[in-house]
């Protein structure tokens, strides 16, 4: 019996060293969560570490806001344990499948519900997301807002890692929160108050660091200006003196380039960081914090900053 024990306690041994612990011993399996586009993704990435795998159903390069995904990129939500989408009318699609998959115990997240909407065009406050600005990401203050919603929900649906997700978020936080006092410090001394873009699509990073938003197009880059709307861009840009014009690279730069010609003026790149990204900067944890500063850097010389 003494020498049965002791091989016993050898297999035992040997069995939890050579990783063949018992199931009760295991890591539990990674949960899935599924974003719907970039920026959601990049921040549950950033909260999931390796222990959870992030699917993003926009594939990296495409608009989202005409995007209209085939039942084949739908599936993985089908298969996840959470789901989360911008909202703020920018993803419709994910509104119609939203009760379906909650039916299969899908946990759903949609940020606009609990982040405050800005409307598009005047900068007011509103709850109507076909008036609403829908880049809620583009505002280092809404993003903490946002980190904070994606944690708790991760921590909702996997609470076995829950330490985890609240050490990784919070490192993000401390980032975000470096983010914004550098664009209060960057945009708290300029000349200028006022930038023009080629679409309405920073009026929350307007309103949150104090400069008024033109765009010649609309929420969307293929809204664009009638005859009319687009000389009084024109005149309104000579009267105040600007010289910059702000486009996206993934925009047609026409318009961007047709009104800095008629002021004589030139354009600049802003960066909506939502999608067209290469693998190896995908991979980037500070992707997003990188390109903010970049737009930070262009405000600045637009603005006439010190």
């Amino acid at each position: 019996m003494r020498i049965f024990a002791r091989l016993l306690v050898i297999l035992i041994s040997f069995s939890l060293l050579s990783g063949c612990a018992s199931p009760w011993l295991q890591s539990p399996p990674k949960i899935r969560v599924v974003a719907s586009f970039f920026p959601v993704a990049h921040f549950a990435h950033q909260i999931a570490g390796d222990h959870a795998e992030v699917i993003s159903v926009i594939p990296s390069g495409l608009d989202p806001h005409d995007f209209d995904p085939t039942p084949k990129k739908l599936a993985a939500a089908y298969t996840s344990q959470l789901f989360v989408y911008n909202g703020a009318g920018l993803e419709p699609w994910a509104d119609r499948i939203r009760s379906e998959l909650e039916s299969k115990g899908v946990k759903i997240l949609k940020l606009s519900d609990q982040v405050e909407m800005f409307e598009g065009t005047s900068g007011k406050p509103t709850a109507d997301p076909a008036k609403a600005d829908p880049h809620l990401w583009l505002d280092p203050v809404s993003a903490q807002r946002q980190v904070e919603l994606i944690r708790d929900a991760m921590i909702e649906v996997d609470p076995a890692r829950a330490d985890d997700y609240r050490e990784h978020a919070s490192v993000f936080l401390e980032k975000l929160r470096a983010l914004d006092a550098e664009f209060k410090s960057g945009l708290s001394s300029c000349k200028n108050h006022t930038v023009i873009l080629s679409h309405a699509a920073f009026q929350y990073l307007a309103h949150r660091y104090g400069f008024k938003m033109l765009s010649i197009s609309g929420l969307s880059p293929q809204q664009e200006p009638s005859p009319k709307d687009f000389v009084g861009l024109v005149n309104q840009a000579k009267k105040l003196g600007l010289h910059y014009i702000f486009f996206e690279k993934r925009t047609n730069p026409k318009l961007a380039e047709t009104l800095a010609s008629e002021i004589g003026g030139e354009t600049l790149d802003m960066y909506h960081i939502d999608g067209g990204f290469k693998p190896e900067e995908v991979a980037n944890p500070d992707l997003y914090l990188d390109q903010m500063r970049q737009n930070l850097n262009q405000l600045r010389k637009a603005l006439k900053c010190q």
